[in-house]
């Protein structure tokens, strides 16, 4: 294998690992696939380059001469009226008899007609009669310039009528053979000596070659090949041409005998040119991830500015629902009648129960829900979220950034939460906090209540049982003496005193429960305030977290386009030694 060949496998494993290795920001899925199917093609065309034939195409209008000159080259009529295409899409492949079809055209799908012939003059040569280029609208045209591909050389043929004919030229600029592979035909030129003087013919000839040659300059062909003929000229009269006639010349520069080195030189050429075509994807690959690099990092110095606004923003929405309606939820989450006794007991009951019914809705307490944050809150979180999504997307817009680059930020950068799950969200938080949180420490409020209330109610004994009972009882403690007691106390609570003596105790206990349920809302606030400013700390943590979220997000982004940069740039680097075309 020689050094050439070698360099384009090199080439084509490099440009097969780029597709292979990563997801490339500059090529769609589709794009992706197509190239990767052409360099499989290219890679099974090197493999093949041993054949002897050379694969000579012959593409021009309509009314050219393509098929005098075809049959002018092999010395006999191969192309003949009878091998007329059935359909303007398919190619006529011309070969010896003995020669097989290249593996290329045997495989391509463009639509061909196989014609043997029996022309030794040209046995090593396989034509290919290519349908005229302005008859060829949409997928036909497409289909043919990949059949282009995979020819050895291209003779471009037109005639004076029809040289300046700007589809001609804009057909030719879609073909990537190397253009040393072209040569181009004038055809039908004894035109310009018919019915005049040959000093008039040669001076028009003179004009129309030289008017060709700019043409060609024109559109990229620095130094064209340009032979001016006439085939009609060499099927009637071969033996005596003309002085202008080139036909020879092009005769033995297309079909001159040649061995395997320079037919494998011009396939070189040709593959060279279209491996080139291939690694402009790694160029392009290269410059996205440049831009990509760029929008990066220049929305990442832009949102570490914005930061302060972002907590500003979170707090001024925030702030209001946590000290107002969360704090007083989380004051209900608190509340256990369990801790009062008596009637701070049954006050605290009835207090509680009309706020159930009249406050809350009806909402159990730490059910699903009973902690989530309003709609209004929830709408200006979300609201403010988007706010986000559109600054990186103007920030993009405003840099220019192409449409795939764009795309790819915007998916990566993507805030998760979905309408609604800041709710949840905000809402377990709220629970996980009071999850396992024991209610206050209220022993000593416990044994201060029982104190007061069985000291009220000793009070009461007192007042019932009167003095005089009462001092017989301590001064001569009996089981007589104690039953005169509770004889005074119950004849006392019939009597007059004794329902003076109920009333004021049931009022005292009533204010004395008054008093113990009020100092237990004060201690529930105290103890609902440190729970709340704890969830303020951990929400504004939160909202701050979803921020450095996406800033770590970015962050990663840039190194994974970094790392993407370093294996694009290793596999753009060429091999060792200058590249150049062979041929």
């Amino acid at each position: 294998m020689n050094a050439s060949v070698h360099r384009l496998q090199s080439d084509l494993e490099r440009f097969t690992r780029f597709l292979e290795e990563g997801e490339s920001l500059s090529l769609t899925s589709e794009e992706r696939e197509s190239l990767h199917a052409a360099a499989l093609e290219l890679r099974k065309r090197l493999e093949n380059l041993e054949t002897r034939s050379l694969v000579v195409g012959i593409l021009g209008g309509t009314g050219v001469g393509k098929s005098s000159l075809m049959n002018g080259l092999a010395g006999s009529p191969i192309a003949s009226t009878s091998h007329r295409r059935p359909h303007t899409d398919r190619v006529l492949v011309y070969r010896h008899e003995s020669t097989p079809l290249p593996e290329a055209v045997r495989s391509c799908p463009v639509p061909w007609v196989d014609v043997p012939h029996q022309a030794d003059a040209v046995r090593q040569i396989v034509l290919c009669d290519l349908p005229d280029f302005d008859s060829l609208m949409g997928e036909h045209r497409e289909r043919v310039l990949g059949f282009l591909e995979h020819l050895d050389l291209v003779i471009w043929v037109t005639s004076p009528e029809k040289y300046a004919d700007a589809l001609f030229y804009r057909f030719m600029e879609g073909v990537s053979k190397a253009r040393e592979n072209f040569c181009f035909v004038l055809n039908k030129c004894d035109h310009f000596f018919a019915g005049g003087s040959g000093e008039d013919g040669y001076r028009n000839l003179d004009v129309v070659t030289r008017r060709f040659l700019a043409h060609l300059r024109e559109h990229g062909f620095s130094e064209p090949l340009l032979f001016v003929v006439s085939a009609r000229e060499v099927l009637e009269n071969p033996g005596n041409l003309s002085p202008w006639n080139q036909f020879p010349a092009f005769r033995r520069f297309a079909f001159q005998q040649r061995d395997a080195k320079e037919i494998r030189g011009i396939k070189e050429a040709n593959l060279d040119v279209e491996v080139d075509v291939l690694l402009q994807a790694l160029d392009r690959e290269s410059l996205t991830l440049e831009l990509f690099e760029t929008a990066l990092s220049e929305l990442e110095r832009e949102f570490k500015d914005l930061h302060s606004e972002w907590m500003q923003a979170g707090r001024r929405i925030l702030e209001p629902w946590i000290e107002g309606e969360l704090k007083e939820k989380v004051m209900l989450s608190l509340q256990d009648p369990e801790h009062l006794r008596g009637a701070a007991r049954w006050v605290y009951v009835l207090s509680l129960q009309w706020e159930q019914r009249f406050r809350n809705g009806g909402v159990p307490r730490r059910e699903p829900g009973f902690f989530a944050p309003p709609e209004t809150v929830v709408r200006s979180l979300e609201q403010h979220g988007q706010w986000l999504q559109n600054r990186i997307t103007h920030g993009l817009l405003r840099r220019n950034v192409p449409p795939a680059v764009r795309s790819r930020i915007q998916e990566m950068l993507q805030l998760p939460e979905s309408p609604g799950s800041l709710a949840e969200e905000l809402s377990e938080r709220t629970s996980l906090h009071l999850k396992g949180r024991p209610g206050p420490g209220l022993v000593w409020f416990r044994l201060r209540q029982t104190a007061a209330s069985g000291m009220l109610l000793a009070l009461l004994l007192v007042a019932l049982g009167g003095e005089t009972a009462w001092g017989t009882f301590l001064e001569q403690p009996s089981p007589a003496s104690s039953a005169r007691l509770v004889l005074a106390i119950v004849h006392a609570v019939f009597s007059g005193r004794g329902l003076a003596a109920l009333g004021s105790y049931s009022l005292l206990l009533f204010f004395l429960g008054l008093r113990f349920s009020r100092r237990y809302k004060k201690i529930l606030q105290r103890k609902a305030q440190k729970i709340i400013k704890s969830l303020e700390s951990d929400f504004i943590a939160f909202w701050d977290n979803r921020w450095n979220d996406v800033l770590t997000r970015i962050e990663d982004l840039k190194k994974e386009v970094q790392a993407r940069k370093t294996s694009v740039a290793a596999l753009r680097k060429p091999p060792q030694g200058p590249r150049t075309h062979a041929g």
